[in-house]
């Protein structure tokens, strides 16, 4: 037969539980703060006379500290692109500098305007799609990749004025 009361806890058991409470108050993390990012701003086109439609990311830095990137300018950052095809995360486009690149920096409340199109030329597809830039943060310049948030271009809005 199975016997239904239960133990009373131990001197033991409550003074550890009390200690676990008291030292997760104190070892409460403070939020962390803003980091940079890669938001998708619209998509434009197509625009004659080529016809190709672009997908306009924004890469704004929130922080309090500068952000370093790879570049072709202040204004062109190197991006790495990623379509979601067979289940993983697939390389479409890696940009690549055999003499132009150089360090660039995005100071703290500025932003800069990425285009990616959309044509041929990368073999992109309407599948999710992510951004990313390789970004050193701060002094100690700790580089990390930043991506946008997953973007399926096939559904995304257009411009109005497209």
């Amino acid at each position: 037969m199975i016997s239904l009361h239960h133990r009373t806890p131990s001197k033991f058991q409550w003074a550890s539980l009390i200690v676990l409470l008291i030292l997760s108050q104190a070892c409460t993390c403070p939020p962390l703060p803003e980091s940079p990012r890669i938001v998708l701003d619209r998509i434009e086109g197509p625009r004659l006379p080529d016809g190709i439609t672009t997908a306009v990311f924004k890469f704004e830095n929130p922080t309090k500290l500068t952000v370093n990137f790879g570049g072709y300018s202040h204004c062109t950052p190197m991006m790495i692109v990623k379509q979601f095809r067979n289940h993983h995360w697939r390389l479409v486009k890696e940009d690549w500098c055999g003499t132009g690149a150089k360090n660039c920096v995005l100071s703290p409340g500025e932003s800069v305007i990425l285009a990616l199109p959309l044509d041929d030329m990368f073999g992109l597809e309407p599948l999710p799609t992510r951004v990313g830039i390789n970004v050193g943060i701060g002094v100690d310049e700790k580089y990390t990749t930043v991506w946008s948030d997953d973007v399926d271009l096939s559904t995304e809005r257009r411009d109005p004025d497209s």
